[in-house]
């Protein structure tokens, strides 16, 4: 991995978790050389070809030194780095951009690309903006901590805090509880001023625990896409299987709860979003609730979790696979049957996800892509429970102090917190 200097500290202190973790040992992280350096770390310097327009042919060829512990220093050759610079500044002139600031992010792209480096770490506009990242990998702060945050939680064990003397971990499963209580703010208000051992505080306890299950199974499907095609090791299908029965599952949860604590008299099998018998009830004790299912953003995301279940429930679903130029293969994409599809197709058109959702296929069904319905449909999925728990009127315990205050070292407390969810990348 290449660092880019010219990172700057960001208000959040993401850019400081971020060097924490690049300093553990499993990272090898290479900075570009400056003048009075301490030997130690790993560096590269980029050494430049004469100016163009000299007789050697050997001119042409620039080229990276690269050296760090318990490594001969190397040298790797930079082919044309001068044509690829003024390429570079033509390209920005073209799109009314700074050429210097283009040369330049060529330049640091070219030489990561020799050191043969996973990722480059930058904010450059030039990198971070381009539609064709070849050089280097380019990547954001943010986007190399969803990188490293899926590497660790794949692991096993999360590292909160890092420094020279102490290191803060949290194994995978209560790094998900972390970001699960973080994506429902309003679940957990409403759980910490509950009274104790209330019934429907009991259930919507347990809609964290599905949201847990969402992105475990959104990690299943990053991580069958860092896989070789011929050695999946991830039933993709399986996953999206989850994440539907796990959405449903907390929708159908919120009725649950919302049935014992405002008395609506239903048994549980009657408690679910989407039946009449349900939106009757809770619309005599809590009409502006009720009026929240019929809004077109919750009621879409209802309907395509609860279609995409049905359609789970008729018929398997199949994976697809599509070829490219070499070994690798991305996440297969997953065709759901034509004559199940129907409902599926239509809330994502509602919701505004069918092009990055889906491809049609003709008489056969539609695919979707696992890896885009797995992000989008947990955000949807917490965004329609946070409202729907928001708006209703939960008996509280007038006496209750709230969640409780925990210490720094403890993963929920806030800034502990939201590095796990930078680590998500949700």
């Amino acid at each position: 991995m290449v660092l880019d200097l010219e990172l700057q500290e960001d208000e959040g202190g993401m850019l400081t978790y971020l060097r924490e973790l690049l300093r553990l040992e499993q990272y090898e992280v290479f900075v570009e050389h400056q003048p009075g350096d301490p030997v130690d770390g790993y560096h590269f310097q980029i050494n430049l070809p004469n100016p163009s327009g000299s007789s050697s042919h050997q001119d042409d060829y620039g080229s990276v030194t690269a050296d760090g512990p318990g490594r001969a220093e190397a040298k790797y050759v930079l082919f044309y780095p001068r044509s690829s610079m003024d390429a570079a500044e033509r390209r920005a002139r073209a799109d009314r951009g700074d050429p210097g600031e283009a040369a330049a992010a060529e330049l640091l792209a070219m030489a990561a690309e020799a050191l043969g480096t996973d990722f480059l770490v930058t904010n450059r506009a030039p990198l971070v903006g381009a539609k064709w990242r070849h050089r280097g990998n380019p990547v954001t702060p943010a986007e190399a901590l969803t990188v490293i945050g899926l590497h660790m939680r794949v692991a096993g064990t999360v590292t909160v805090r890092a420094s020279e003397t102490f290191r803060s971990q949290v194994d995978t499963n209560w790094a998900e509880l972390v970001q699960a209580w973080t994506l429902l703010p309003d679940v957990k208000e409403a759980v910490s001023h509950a009274p104790n051992n209330e019934p429907w505080a009991q259930l919507l306890r347990e809609t964290v625990y599905r949201t847990g299950q969402m992105l475990r199974a959104r990690d299943r499907v990053l991580l069958a896409s860092t896989e070789f095609y011929e050695k999946h090791q991830v039933d993709v299908e399986n996953e999206v299987e989850r994440l539907a029965l796990a959405g449903m599952s907390a929708f159908d949860i919120v009725a649950r709860a919302t049935n014992i604590a405002l008395g609506l008299g239903l048994d549980a099998q009657q408690c679910s979003l989407r039946y009449n018998k349900y939106q009757n009830a809770l619309a005599k004790v809590d009409p502006m609730t009720a009026a929240k299912l019929d809004d077109l953003t919750t009621a879409a995301t209802i309907e395509l979790v609860s279609g995409l279940r049905n359609t789970i429930h008729g018929e398997p679903l199949r994976p697809v696979g599509y070829s490219g130029s070499n070994t690798r293969q991305a996440v297969p994409r997953v065709l759901i049957p034509s004559d199940t599809t129907k409902r599926v197709h239509d809330a994502a058109k509602t919701l505004g996800k069918h092009k990055s959702w889906i491809n049609d296929f003709g008489p056969y069904g539609i695919l979707i892509h696992p890896q885009r319905v797995a992000n989008d449909l947990i955000i949807l999925t917490v965004q329609a429970v946070n409202a729907l728990v928001g708006s209703i009127k939960w008996p509280l315990d007038p006496e209750s102090q709230g969640w409780p205050r925990t210490d720094p070292h403890d993963p929920f407390e806030p800034r502990n917190a939201q590095r796990i969810n930078w680590l998500y990348g949700l």
